[in-house]
C-alpha cells in the first residue's frame, strides 16, 4: 500500500512536534500558517457548492440534523440525570 506524502509528512511533522525538536516561535509560525490554510480550503469547499443543490436537498438534510439534534438533546439529558 502506497502512502500519500501529506500522509508521511504529517506524522514526521507530529513526531517533530511531540518531541519538542522545535521552539515555541517555530510552532507558533506553523500554528498560523494552519489556520491560514484551514480557511483557505474551506473556502474552496464553499466555491464548489451549488445552490440550486442546496435547495433541493436542503429540506430533507434540514429535517434529518433535526432528528440528530433532537437524538443528541435526549441522550445529554440522560447523561445528566443518570
Amino acid at each position: 500500500m502506497r502512502l500519500k506524502i501529506f500522509l508521511v509528512v504529517f506524522i514526521l511533522l507530529s513526531l517533530v512536534s511531540s518531541f519538542s525538536l522545535v521552539g515555541e516561535e517555530v510552532k507558533t509560525m506553523i500554528s498560523t500558517a494552519s489556520h491560514i490554510l484551514l480557511i483557505i480550503a474551506m473556502s474552496a469547499v464553499g466555491l464548489k457548492i451549488h445552490f440550486s443543490s442546496i435547495k433541493n436537498d436542503g429540506k430533507l438534510a434540514l429535517k434529518i440534523a433535526s432528528i440528530v439534534f433532537v437524538i443528541q438533546i435526549i441522550f445529554t439529558v440522560a447523561m445528566l440525570y443518570i
